[in-house]
């Protein structure tokens, strides 16, 4: 992963270096981590980009303060935080129950969830005999649009080797 420094951000973002820093301090004091490297300065990485120019953006704005950004910006990530954190638990859940399928809970949980896979399986497999019988009726439309234009050509032959169709009209009139 691509690290920044001060300087780098500074010339990514359009902001002054001094504005970086202040901007680094706000989300420090409301919770934020920056990773820093053997000499203590902060290192940044390509999300912070993005990060600095919200709040540039915001603060510009003017509707909000730069201290009420960065404390919204730390309360959203752990927001999003708490949700990683909530499916990865559910998927640990997933996992232990089919590892440990022994205790008769879990071997009921694992038969409810087989039972639901059947029942995809089995829909899948009218699917794909939906799309072969699709797939059917469209060569037989292909078939019949074909000989629907070859009865038309021969029709139009017919007709063109009428030597006189006007006379013919008057015949049937009368």
């Amino acid at each position: 992963m691509k690290t920044y420094s001060n300087k780098d951000m500074a010339v990514m973002t359009g902001l002054a270096g001094s504005t970086i820093r202040k901007y680094v301090q706000l989300l420090e004091k409301s919770g934020y981590t920056f990773t820093e490297n053997e000499f203590g300065h902060k290192v940044f990485y390509d999300n912070h980009i993005l990060l600095f120019r919200v709040m540039k953006e915001l603060s510009d704005a003017g509707a909000v303060s730069p201290e009420r950004i960065a404390d919204i910006i730390v309360m959203k990530e752990r927001e999003y935080e708490k949700t990683l954190e909530k499916e990865h638990t559910v998927i640990s859940d997933s996992a232990n129950l089919l590892i440990n399928k022994e205790s008769p809970d879990n071997i009921v949980q694992y038969d409810e969830w087989y039972g639901i896979l059947i029942k995809k399986l089995e829909k899948l497999d009218r699917i794909n005999d939906l799309i072969k019988e699709n797939q059917e009726l469209k060569e037989e439309i292909k078939k019949l649009r074909e000989q629907m234009e070859q009865r038309d050509a021969r029709l139009l032959e017919a007709i063109r080797s009428i030597p006189n169709l006007s006379s013919l009209y008057k015949l049937v009139e009368k």
